[in-house]
């Protein structure tokens, strides 16, 4: 049910050249020997709860959650600025990107639009710069 979801979601993401690899989140913050540098996880981090809209259709609260990473290097100084800045423009065209999205398959949406929820941001997770980028939609079936 959300793998045509996620894949419409990792297609429009496709345009950010900041990103090595996008793939669904499956705690890999933990893997230390994770191959890619900077990216996405797309996460759906809450249960579908379906409630009826007519005999015929239900529709349930949809939570998306992009994690934008980077693995970052600290010195004595701390993470460089610059860095800091860089990532931000990645989770802003994140939320550009996202704002409003529709995602398809085949001509049928999926969802209702994504609208911008919430923002959080960890200098250091497990090695890791990561901003959560959070929209809130409806899936309906």
């Amino acid at each position: 049910m959300l793998n045509n979801i996620y894949t419409a979601i990792k297609t429009q993401l496709a345009a950010i050249a900041a990103a090595e690899n996008t793939q669904w989140f499956n705690m890999q913050y933990e893997n230390k020997g994770w191959p890619y540098r900077t990216g996405f996880f797309i996460e759906f981090p809450e249960q579908l709860n379906f409630d009826f809209v007519s005999n015929a259709a239900r529709q349930a609260p949809l939570k998306v959650r992009v994690h934008v990473y980077a693995q970052q290097v600290q010195t004595h100084d701390g993470i460089a600025d610059a860095e800091v800045e860089a990532h931000e423009q990645v989770a802003l065209a994140v939320k550009a990107a996202l704002e409003r999205f529709i995602p398809e398959k085949d001509g049928t949406k999926l969802a209702k639009p994504f609208l911008f929820s919430g923002w959080r941001h960890w200098h250091r997770l497990n090695g890791w710069m990561v901003t959560y980028v959070e929209f809130d939609s409806k899936l309906q079936i």
